[in-house]
């Protein structure tokens, strides 16, 4: 939440704290999959809406999740600041060339809900940060234990 204060007399607004929320970044990623990815793809406030409904997530963490996803590598794309405000994150401020490899994989990993229950169990077991790099190695660990799993049968 962004709160006002007064600094020399001046109304200014403090820094916003913003946590990366999991689930808003699984959500934007498959959102991205459903895009016809052009050469240049905006992104549209009404998929992000839609998707907004149906899980309880508040847009500014999807567009945040978008922000790191595009840090990430998950994403080529590029962030504009239109507004004064660089934490105003809206649809308007993303333009999205393409899902990267490594992008791709990460969908096909988290797409499945068992799947996304099993990495989540397995980094809160472990103590680990549920971040992205994190998210992504227990995803490998997933795959290959299922691998090994189906060679051995």
């Amino acid at each position: 939440m962004r709160t006002r204060v007064r600094i020399n007399g001046l109304s200014v607004q403090e820094k916003q704290i913003v946590k990366l929320n999991k689930e808003a970044l699984r959500q934007m990623m498959m959102i991205l999959q459903r895009l016809p990815i052009e050469p240049d793809t905006i992104l549209t406030n009404r998929a992000v809406d839609k998707s907004s409904k149906e899980t309880g997530i508040v847009r500014v963490d999807y567009f945040y999740a978008l922000k790191q996803a595009i840090d990430y590598g998950l994403v080529e794309g590029e962030r504009f600041n239109y507004f004064e405000d660089p934490l105003d994150l809206d649809a308007r401020n993303f333009l999205i060339k393409d899902i990267t490899p490594v992008g791709h994989e990460f969908i096909d990993s988290i797409t499945d809900e068992a799947n996304w229950h099993k990495v989540k169990e397995y980094l809160k077991e472990n103590k680990l940060p549920l971040t992205v790099s994190m998210i992504s190695r227990a995803i490998a660990r997933a795959v290959l234990k299922r691998q090994k799993k189906n060679y051995l049968s």
